[in-house]
C-alpha cells in the first residue's frame, strides 16, 4: 500500500481567480490528477441572493465567499428541515448523499460564489 503524505493550505483563506491555481499538496507519492493534485478541479458555484445550492453526492471540500452558509438537513423525508453547520463564510470537509447538504446565500440581495473540490 502506498503512503501519502499531504499538507491541505489554508483552503479557507482563499477566493476568487486565485483558487485554481492553488496548489492543495505539498508533498506526495502516488498517482496525481490534473495539475499534479490528489484532487479534481475546483468548482465554481454561483447562488443567487437567498437562493442555495444542494451539493452532489461524494466527499468535497467546501469554501463557501462570506455570504455562503453549509447547511445540513436534519428533516425526515418530504419534510426537510435545514440547520446551519457553521456561520456565513465557514467551509470544511464534507460528504454527502446529494440531499443532505447545501449552502444558503445569506446576503439577501448579493449572489455569492461557492468553491468547492470533488474528492477522488
Amino acid at each position: 500500500m502506498k503512503k501519502i503524505l499531504f499538507t491541505i493550505v489554508g483552503f479557507m483563506a482563499l477566493a476568487g481567480a486565485a483558487m485554481a491555481a492553488v496548489p492543495f499538496i505539498v508533498g506526495t507519492t502516488g498517482n496525481t490528477g490534473p495539475g499534479g493534485d490528489f484532487f479534481r478541479s475546483v468548482v465554481q458555484q454561483v447562488i443567487t441572493a437567498s437562493g442555495n445550492f444542494v451539493l452532489p453526492a461524494g466527499t468535497h471540500i467546501v469554501i463557501p465567499d462570506s455570504n455562503g452558509q453549509v447547511q445540513v438537513n436534519k428533516g425526515t423525508a418530504g419534510t426537510p428541515s435545514w440547520v446551519a453547520v457553521g456561520a456565513a463564510g465557514n467551509g470544511g470537509f464534507y460528504a454527502t448523499d446529494g440531499e443532505l447538504l447545501r449552502v444558503l446565500d445569506t446576503s439577501g440581495s448579493l449572489s455569492s460564489t461557492l468553491y468547492y473540490i470533488p474528492m477522488k
